[in-house]
């Protein structure tokens, strides 16, 4: 039996680091590092409060689509 690979990542925000957003240039860099294509599914967990900055929706669906996955999201 053949399995094909899938990632499958669950988030609630956009990537951040030491306070400042890295979802550019994340998505720049796990793009790239998938060499082998393999899907990204991403869930995107809505927050219970929006803050308007979060850009996580945005970053989940663009992962996803960048990298033939499908995106969701979790109410």
């Amino acid at each position: 039996m053949l399995f094909r690979s899938q990632i499958f990542l669950f988030s609630d925000r956009e990537p951040f680091c030491e306070g400042a957003s890295t979802a550019d240039d994340s998505l720049t860099e796990i793009t790239a590092a998938n060499w082998q294509k393999i899907p990204i599914h991403t869930v995107y967990k809505f927050p219970v409060v929006l803050e308007e900055e979060d850009k996580g929706y945005d970053f989940m669906e663009m992962l996803a689509s960048e990298n033939k996955g499908t995106f969701k999201v979790k109410w």
